[in-house]
């Protein structure tokens, strides 16, 4: 999954995204990294706003990993906005977040998080942990994508497709039920 694409990190603190990085390099992650400082620039990106308007230069991400507590656009801004368009919503989104708040564990999974991961405290435990979560990812398929890594919708029929295509619940019943 992590071969060929473009991996965002996400975080208001530089020496956090610096420290992150050096963890991936680590760890053998070879993919471009593009290190942002918030919410509302990785939103600029993806929505391929200037300065990130060149798809060739700036191309969709395979993975975002995101801080949670940031000014401007925090990381459940963030994770809304990703849920919200289907093109990026399967896009696996990693909350790395010094909060190890249940409520905020708990919005960021309803809010479409593929794992949430509090930091630790040294630098070495960080670089497990990213170690870890980077051969989990590198052995994951991946939705197919265009060149620029934008997800391609396929049709919802045929295999499994058709299976989704409809509401797996029955259609509501009019009126009160019987007993």
């Amino acid at each position: 999954m992590l071969k060929n694409g473009t991996i965002l990190v996400i975080d208001d603190s530089p020496a956090d995204r610096e420290l992150i990085l050096h963890c991936m390099r680590l760890a053998g992650v070879q993919a471009p990294v593009q290190l942002l400082g918030d919410g509302a620039e990785a939103l600029a990106y993806l929505k391929g706003q200037p300065p990130f308007d060149d798809r060739d230069r700036y191309p969709y991400p395979c993975m975002v990993i995101t801080d949670l507590k940031m000014p401007v656009v925090d990381g459940l801004g963030l994770l809304e906005f990703l849920r919200n368009h289907p093109e990026l919503a399967v896009i696996p989104t990693i909350v790395l977040s010094g909060s190890s708040d249940a409520d905020d564990v708990e919005v960021s999974y309803l809010l479409g998080a593929s794992s949430y991961i509090v930091k630790p405290p040294t630098a070495s435990e960080l670089c497990d942990r990213i170690r870890t979560m980077m051969e989990y990812w590198c052995h994951c398929e991946a939705p197919i994508t265009t060149r620029t890594g934008m997800h391609i919708r396929t049709e919802a029929h045929g295999k499994i497709g058709e299976r989704y295509s409809r509401s797996p619940f029955p259609p509501a019943r009019a009126g009160p039920a019987s007993a």
